[in-house]
């Protein structure tokens, strides 16, 4: 799993994110993971195990919720952006893009999420 750059959240120091493809998590095979770890000791705080492949770096917004943007799924899963509990790694909520592969960083800008696809092109998610 490659690790990704780590988010900084208000009052906090910075907590290294990691997200991949395919792997095991509890001994359940999942398409692809997002996790946080320890930057201390580099052990995993929590682990969330995702239908799909998980593209570029997650993207943190000012009430801890991360934006994950999925790309290779295996069937009969399809791509999405997940928003997910920065502090836990609960899934909060699916956002559906069709067939769409999520292939950019999803972007928070002005209370929307925006969020690029593959051939689908630019999906602009609002509460």
């Amino acid at each position: 799993m490659p690790v990704q750059r780590g988010l900084e959240r208000p009052g906090r120091h910075a907590v290294p994110q990691r997200s991949g493809d395919a792997t095991t998590i509890g001994g359940t095979s999942v398409g692809g993971s997002i996790a946080q770890a320890s930057p201390a000791t580099g052990t995993f705080i929590w682990q969330t195990g995702l239908p799909c492949a998980v593209m570029g770096t997650p993207t943190l917004d000012s009430s801890g919720v991360l934006a994950v943007g999925t790309y290779k799924c295996v069937q009969p899963a399809t791509p999405a952006a997940y928003l997910v509990d920065a502090a836990t790694g609960a899934i909060l909520t699916t956002l559906p893009v069709g067939a769409n592969k999520v292939f950019a960083q999803p972007v928070f800008a002005q209370g929307t999420l925006f969020v690029a696809t593959e051939s689908g092109g630019l999906y602009n998610l609002a509460p």
